[in-house]
């Protein structure tokens, strides 16, 4: 049990970058096909990815959420173009 909670936070880390480069790549595969309905599903998993990743800090750990964020947000704003 002490070793699942000393590797936790970097479980939490490791998960959390995969989340945000799955929201990068779901954002980048939305702006690609024409429907809104897709653009509307991927901006709400991304604002709760956001929500989730400015969270974690809270709880001590720091999984580098400035740069996931200004990456998820970037993706966003290429496509977007």
């Amino acid at each position: 049990m002490e070793a699942l909670l000393a590797a936790l936070p970097s479980i939490v880390e490791l998960t959390s970058q995969l989340l945000g480069a799955l929201v990068i790549v779901a954002t980048v595969i939305a702006k690609l096909t024409k429907t809104p309905k897709d653009d509307e599903v991927v901006g709400k998993v991304r604002g709760y990815t956001l929500k989730t990743l400015r969270y974690l800090p809270t709880l001590g750990i720091n999984p580098q959420t400035k740069s996931l964020e200004e990456a998820i947000e970037v993706a966003g704003t290429k496509m977007a173009k």
